[in-house]
């Protein structure tokens, strides 16, 4: 995780210098992962995941992070109650 004033005020929506160094490598970085994703074909699903997880990097401690560790099953359990109410 970058700790950076100009991370911070990217993050907060707030004008920010883009062309720090460590913005620059970490755009070079987020570039190269999004390109194996998008190129990769006849991929197992799990290494699907495994590339977007490279690409997408989630923050354990982040407010996203707790739905994802919940499990796909209470995922799909909400999908298909969400259905069914319709």
């Amino acid at each position: 995780m970058i700790t950076n004033p100009e991370w911070e005020k990217a993050q907060r929506g707030e004008l920010y210098h883009a062309f720090i160094p460590e913005l620059i490598a970490a755009r070079d970085l987020c570039k190269e992962a999004t390109n194996r994703f998008n190129a990769s074909t006849d991929l197992t699903r799990r290494r699907q995941v495994e590339l977007w997880r490279a690409t997408f990097p989630i923050d354990p401690s982040s407010d996203v992070a707790a739905p994802l560790e919940q499990g796909a099953t209470q995922g799909a359990e909400t999908v298909m109650r969400n259905a069914a109410e319709k």
